[in-house]
Order: C-alpha cells, then structure tokens, then sequence
C-alpha cells in the first residue's frame, strides 16, 4: 500500500515519493501536464473479471467524441480551469496575463469558439463538484469551502442552475446508480 501524505482541504494526497516508488518512475507535482508512460506491452494484458461488451460500449462512447472538432483554446482553459477551481477563485484577468493577452482579446477568441470565460469557469465547478460529490465523503460544507464558495447557500443554488438538482440529491442518485438501491428503497417481492 502506498503512503499518503497529510490531508489536504480535498482529502488525502498521494506524495511524489509514493508514486515514484509504486510506478519506478520519477513523480512531479506542480506541471502544467502531468503524463506518465507505460510501455506498449502493459496495453496488451488482460484485466481480470473485465467484461467486453461494457468495453466495447465505452469505446463506441468514445468514438463520437474523438471525432469532435476541439477548440485548442476552449480545451487548454477547460483543463486548466478543473486543476485550479480549487486551489483559488478563477478570474478571467488572471487567465488572460497568463495567456500574455488582454481580457477583451481572451473574451472575443472565446466568444469566436462560442463560448464565454464565465461559461468554462462553470463548467470546471461543476465537473469537479460532481466528482467530490460521487468519489468524497466531504460534506456539503466542506465541497463548498473547497470550490471557494462564500456559504453553502450560495454553492447548492449554483449546483440546482447547473444540474437542474440539488448536490444532496445528485449524490444520493448517483450513489444508488453505483451502489443499487438502499435496502429501504428495494422492491419487496411476494
């Protein structure tokens, strides 16, 4: 088993030690990319108890999307925006000197892909809410503090805007999709 390091606000962390030493290959945080190689013979072994047909369904999901037009800028900040959402409150100014450009010339080439910095900014809240809510045991509280809302309040109206749902709901509907039904929620039978 790996060592983990301290907590952090989103849970525990595994350090660059701990990677290194699972994977014999040297570990850096703090990239704007992280890739790590695997030779081609790992790709070719089987994974017990894995099943085709639900392969074979991932991969025809996977093949529209591949064949998508992407927008280089739209995807660089969508990724972008995903790593940092929790680390500081997202703001189009900071993107933009990153970028080396002005905000208006950032606003207009979003607007040129059809889309806005507000929209990707939301975009990014939303994926990483979903995955605290589905892979977390955070309470909603603590999801909220790390997606730097100012209350609760605030972080459950933005979540029903983006899902149409509240997070408690979307987590207890997500997790009875994983898990089944709760014993209490099962059909009796006779």
């Amino acid at each position: 088993m790996m060592p983990l390091s301290a907590p952090s606000r989103s849970g525990f962390c595994l350090t660059e030690a701990a990677l290194a030493e699972r994977f014999h290959v040297p570990a850096r945080f703090d990239r704007d990319r992280a890739d790590w190689v695997f030779p081609a013979a790992l790709l070719q072994q089987t994974i017990a108890g894995a099943d085709p047909a639900v392969r074979r369904r991932v991969e025809d999901g996977i093949g529209p999307i591949e064949g998508a037009p992407h927008s280089k800028l739209t995807d660089d900040l969508g990724h972008y925006l995903r790593a940092t959402v929790i680390k500081q409150r997202c703001k189009a100014e900071r993107i933009a000197r990153l970028r080396l450009v002005n905000r208006r010339t950032l606003s207009r080439r979003l607007k040129a892909e059809g889309t806005t910095f507000r929209q990707l900014a939301n975009e990014a809240q939303f994926a990483v809410a979903k995955q605290l809510l589905a892979d977390t045991h955070l309470n909603l509280t603590q999801i909220a503090v790390v997606l730097n809302f100012s209350e609760l309040a605030a972080f459950t109206h933005a979540f029903r805007r983006w899902s149409g749902m509240a997070p408690s709901a979307w987590r207890k509907a997500k997790r009875a999709e994983v898990n089944g039904p709760a014993d209490n929620e099962k059909p009796r039978s006779g």
